[in-house]
C-alpha cells in the first residue's frame, strides 16, 4: 500500500467517523461522551481484526518481526476493550482515572518496546495466543492496581498523567520509525495509525470537552481504518504471493515428473533395445541358424543399433513423417520372436503419419507385456484401415487383464498384484501415441487373453477434382 492507498485509508475512516460526529454534534454531554467511548471500543475491535490479518501475513512469511506485531496488536486491542469498560461503566472522578492512565502509560511502553525488538526476540508460541493471553494478563493487573488504597492525586498530577500518556505513545511512534523491524514503508503506516489511535486515547479522557471528544473519534475512527487497511492489503500481498509461488512450485514438479517418466520411459526403452540386440548376437554366433533367418536377425540387430544411436543423440524425437508399418514392425517381431515368443503377423503395406521409433517402442511395450503376462500362448498382431486412421492390434490368449487393473492400466506406476513389471511401460507407450495423434487403448473384455489397439493417423490422399469436360 503506497501513499494513494494510505489516503485513501484516511479518507475512508473520515467518512466512517461521520456518524459518530453527528452525534456528537446533536446530542449533549452525555451523548458525546458515550459516542466518544463508542469510538474506543469501535477501534479497539479494529486493532484485533488487523490483528487476525497480520496472522496470515506472518504465517505466510514466517517473519518473527510480524509475529511480535500481531501479539502487540491483540494485546492492546484486549486491554483497549477493557479500557472502555474503564470510561464508561467505571468511577467518574479524577481521583480514580489517574490511575487508569498511569497503568495505561506502562502498558503502552511495554507493547512498544515488545514491538520495536520484534526482530531480536525469538518466537516460540503462537503469536496471536501468546498476544490474547498477555491481554487478559494486563486486565487482571490493572483490576489488580486499582485495588489498591492510594492518595488522591492534584489536578496538576491528572493533567501530568495525560501529558505523559501522549508522550510515550509519541515516543513508541518515533521508536517505531527509528527501529528495523518489518519494512519501512510498513513501519511508516503503523507509526500513523498509531499516533492517531494515541491522540484517541489521550483525547477520550473523562470530562474531557466537546472538542477533545471530537477529535478521539476522529481520531480513532481513522487510526484504526488506517490499521485495519494496511492489514488487509498485507494479507492479500502474502496470500498472493503464496499463491503464486505454489503456482510456480506446482509447475516446477510437473515439470520434473514429465521429465522423470520421460526419462524412465526412455531407459524402459533402452533395455528393450538392449535386451533385443544381445538376444540377435547371441543367436548370429549359433552355426544351426538358417541363413534367411540369420539374414533376418542380422537386419534387425542393425535396425535396433541405429535406434539406440538415435535414442542417445535424442534424434528419435524428430517430426512426424510418412512411415511404412511394415519395415517398423518387421526387427520388432523378429526380436521377439528370437526370444522366445510365437507371434503371428504378416506384411500388410500399410502407410501412417508417425515416428517409426515411437511405433517399434510402442509395439515393443505390447509384445513385451504379451509375453510377460501370456507365456505360451501365441501372440497375434494385425493391421487394419479404419477410417481417416490405421488400426494395430496386439491380442493374446492368455489370462486377460484384471478387472480392478483396468481403469488405471495405462498409469504411471499401475501394476496387477502379481505382475513383475514397475507399472512404466504401458503409460509410456499411450503418452507416444497421443504425441502422434493417435490413440492406445484396451479392447473390451470378450473372454480369454487381452487385446490392445493402437490407432494412428493415416496419410491424407488428395483426391482430383472432377474436369468439366465440356470446355
Amino acid at each position: 500500500m503506497g501513499e494513494r492507498e494510505t489516503v485513501r485509508a484516511v479518507v475512508i475512516g473520515c467518512g466512517a467517523a461521520l456518524v459518530p460526529l453527528a452525534a456528537l454534534t446533536i446530542g449533549g454531554p452525555a451523548t458525546s461522551e458515550r459516542a466518544a467511548d463508542i469510538c474506543v471500543l469501535a477501534s479497539a475491535v479494529a486493532v484485533l481484526c488487523a490483528a487476525v490479518l497480520f496472522y496470515i501475513d506472518w504465517h505466510v512469511d514466517d517473519d518473527p518481526s510480524m509475529a511480535w506485531l500481531v501479539t502487540a496488536a491483540a494485546a492492546y486491542s484486549l486491554q483497549q476493550v477493557n479500557w472502555f469498560t474503564l470510561l464508561t461503566d467505571g468511577p467518574d472522578t479524577a481521583d480514580s482515572s489517574v490511575w487508569v492512565y498511569l497503568f495505561q502509560i506502562g502498558v503502552i511502553f511495554g507493547l512498544g518496546s515488545v514491538l520495536v525488538r520484534g526482530d531480536r526476540l525469538p518466537v516460540r508460541w503462537d503469536p496471536l495466543a501468546l498476544g490474547l493471553l498477555l491481554g487478559l494478563g494486563v486486565i487482571v493487573a490493572r483490576i489488580g492496581v486499582l485495588a489498591i488504597p492510594s492518595p488522591a492525586p492534584s489536578t496538576a498530577g491528572y493533567v501530568a498523567v495525560l501529558i505523559g500518556l501522549g508522550v510515550v505513545s509519541l515516543s513508541n511512534v518515533a521508536r517505531l520509525l527509528l527501529s528495523s523491524v518489518l519494512t519501512r514503508e510498513l513501519r511508516h503506516r503503523l507509526a500513523l495509525a498509531s499516533a492517531l489511535l494515541a491522540v484517541g486515547q489521550v483525547s477520550a479522557a473523562t470530562g474531557s470537552p466537546y472538542a477533545l471528544l471530537t477529535v478521539s473519534a476522529m481520531a480513532n475512527i481513522v487510526g484504526s481504518t488506517l490499521l485495519v487497511r494496511t492489514a488487509v492489503t498485507d494479507a492479500r500481498r502474502a496470500v498472493v504471493a503464496e499463491a503464486s509461488a505454489l503456482r510456480t512450485l506446482r509447475g516446477r514438479l510437473e515439470t520434473a515428473d514429465h521429465d522423470l517418466h520421460t526419462g524412465k520411459a526412455r531407459l524402459h526403452e533402452f533395455r528393450a533395445t538392449l535386451a533385443g540386440i544381445k538376444t540377435a548376437t547371441e543367436l548370429l554366433q549359433r552355426t544351426e541358424i538358417a541363413p534367411s533367418y540369420r539374414e533376418h536377425l542380422h537386419q534387425m540387430a542393425v535396425a535396433e543399433l541405429q535406434r539406440l544411436d538415435r535414442l542417445v543423440s535424442d534424434a528419435s524425437t524428430g517430426p512426424v513423417a510418412l512411415i511404412e508399418l511394415d519395415a517398423t514392425l518387421r526387427p520388432i517381431v523378429v526380436r521377439h520372436e528370437a526370444a522366445g515368443l510365437a507371434v503371428s503377423w504378416q506384411p500388410s503395406g500399410h502407410v501412417v503419419m508417425a515416428r517409426p521409433d515411437d511405433v517399434a517402442e510402442i509395439v515393443d511395450v505390447l509384445l513385451s507385456n504379451a509375453h510377460r503376462h501370456a507365456a505360451g500362448h501365441p501372440v497375434r498382431v494385425g493391421v487394419r484401415a479404419a477410417g481417416t486412421a490405421v488400426e494395430l492390434t496386439v491380442s493374446d490368449d492368455g489370462p486377460g487383464v484384471d478387472p480392478a487393473v483396468r481403469p488405471w492400466l495405462f498409469s504411471w506406476g499401475a501394476h496387477g498384484p502379481q505382475s513383475p513389471g514397475q507399472g512404466i511401460g504401458l503409460a509410456a507407450a499411450r503418452m507416444l501415441a497421443e504425441q502422434l495423434d493417435g490413440w492406445l487403448d484396451i479392447a473390451p473384455d470378450a473372454g480369454r487373453g487381452a487385446q490392445f489397439v493402437l490407432s494412428l493417423p493415416a496419410p491424407v490422399v488428395a483426391v482430383a477434382e472432377p474436369q468439366d469436360l465440356g470446355r
